[in-house]
């Protein structure tokens, strides 16, 4: 999913002026402001007599609309949340839309809430953890999904569960197989080291026509969320 843009902002605000002000520094316009009172607020606000003070901002690419409401009553809107009228209103239409309205207190509380939001749009970091290899001496089973084989752990510790690549030379085999499970000598084991003999099978979603002297190197592999 890709933003292509955001066309309009609402922010509640306890003090007006003091937020008009803020926008104004960095460079928005006022496009209009107007005193709001009527049917169709109530329904909103959930809570009849509802009055607004709306001042409309224009962002310097005129590219956003910023839309700063004060609520002259109920005056106290932290207040008039308590009450749940409010609130609730809001929700109430907001998801008959299908659209997420939250109300903010001061314009840092929007800068976080919109920073987290759209971190959750990125994809996330996938990384991945080189474990050890194992160099084939031996394969005892190989049938389309399973194989079964024993080796030398050349390079670092073995583990299960994990993922692994099997290489021959320069040639990749299978780019991602599932390691099932590990054994040294006949008892399962959840390790083992480097230069130690041991017994390994893989699951493949095609069948891979293991040799001595294949390559199988297990790695891990983790999806991190990134932040802006």
């Amino acid at each position: 999913m890709k933003i292509q843009r955001i066309a309009h902002i609402g922010v509640v605000v306890d003090d007006l002026a003091e937020a008009k002000s803020f926008f104004l520094d960095f460079g928005f316009t006022v496009q209009g402001e107007a005193e709001e009172q009527s049917e169709l607020l109530d329904k909103v606000v959930g809570l009849k007599g509802a009055k607004s003070h709306i001042v409309f901002l224009q962002a310097p690419n005129n590219q956003l609309t910023l839309e700063l409401t004060k609520f002259l009553y109920p005056a106290d809107v932290s207040t008039a949340k308590e009450t749940f009228m409010y609130s609730r209103g809001i929700k109430h239409i907001a998801s008959g839309d299908k659209v997420d309205v939250r109300m903010y207190k001061v314009i840092y509380e929007l800068i976080d809430d919109t920073r987290e939001e759209l971190s959750k749009l990125l994809p996330p970091e996938v990384k991945e953890t080189e474990l050890g290899r194992l160099v084939v001496k031996a394969v005892f089973k190989t049938t389309k999904n399973d194989v079964i084989c024993g080796g030398e752990v050349t390079k670092g510790k073995l583990t299960v569960p994990a993922l692994a690549r099997v290489t021959r030379g320069d040639e990749v085999l299978a780019p991602e197989v599932e390691i099932t499970n590990l054994k040294r000598g006949p008892a399962d084991t959840k390790e083992v080291f480097e230069g130690e003999m041991c017994g390994l099978s893989f699951k493949t979603p095609s069948r891979v026509e293991l040799q001595e002297g294949d390559r199988i190197e297990l790695f891990t592999r983790e999806t991190i969320a990134r932040h802006l």
